[in-house]
């Protein structure tokens, strides 16, 4: 299980790094500290997040809101402002980039918690696709990883690590390296919204990530000592997508 990531965008390095502590306390990792736009840029390039910590007053022609444009425009993540000033104009202008949260400084620790878990709640039930993949309705898929909410907090699972799916009821198990987890959709909306040419769906209710496959034979697949067996309807699909015959 991977940790949600968060880069931080402060010109006020004090504050930037007492952030960096309190959200390794609070169980997130920081990505980086950006005290610029164009720093902030090529932080966002090297090393992606999964939720930006922007302040909108930043030194330099371009502030904090012109970053949080830019995420707009190439990333589908989470933004949340950070900022000392609460003038009208400046808030007129943080609305027009649509941010998932907005602290007042000083803020504690508590503070930042609900308002990072707030800006993945309300950002993973949005209707309109948060990537290429879409979303669903107790998680949401980005290009590499899913977020899955347990109790009160959003998880990283590394799509790579799951290595079969398989239903139970409403709902779909994960079964993954170490772990495995429950969420909430159907077998067929979420292997809609995972990358194509990955995954192998071999049973009603079975589907398997093809990287993990050790052996197939007629009736099963077998990934390490678990056996995952096939439905007749899915012999065909099977052999195909794996060049092999039965």
């Amino acid at each position: 299980m991977e940790r949600v990531r968060i880069c931080i965008v402060e010109d006020e390095m004090i504050i930037a790094e007492d952030l960096r502590v309190q959200l390794s306390d609070l169980g997130y990792d920081v990505t980086g500290m950006a005290a610029g736009y164009e720093e902030a840029l090529q932080l966002l390039q090297d090393m992606p997040p999964d939720l930006a910590l922007v302040d909108i007053i930043l030194s330099g022609d371009k502030d904090g809101i012109d970053v949080a444009r830019y995420i707009r425009h190439k990333f589908q993540i989470p933004v949340i402002f950070l900022t000392s000033h609460a003038e009208k104009n400046t808030v007129d202008r943080a609305k027009q980039v649509h941010p998932d949260g907005y602290l007042m400084k000083p803020f504690e620790p508590d503070d930042l918690y609900v308002a990072i878990e707030i800006a993945m709640a309300n950002f993973s039930s949005q209707p309109a696709p948060l990537t290429d993949y879409g979303t669903q309705n107790n998680s949401y898929v980005l290009k590499d990883s899913i977020f899955i909410k347990k109790d009160y907090v959003f998880i990283k699972v590394l799509i790579n690590h799951i290595m079969w799916i398989q239903t139970y009821g409403n709902y779909l198990i994960l079964f993954c390296q170490d772990e495995k987890h429950m969420i909430r959709t159907s077998m067929k909306d979420f292997l809609a919204k995972l990358p194509p040419g990955k995954f192998l769906q071999v049973h009603r209710s079975h589907t398997v990530n093809i990287k993990y496959i050790d052996q197939v034979e007629y009736h099963q697949i077998h990934i390490g000592t678990e056996k995952i067996p096939i439905g007749r309807s899915f012999v065909e699909q099977i052999k195909k997508e794996l060049d092999i015959s039965l």
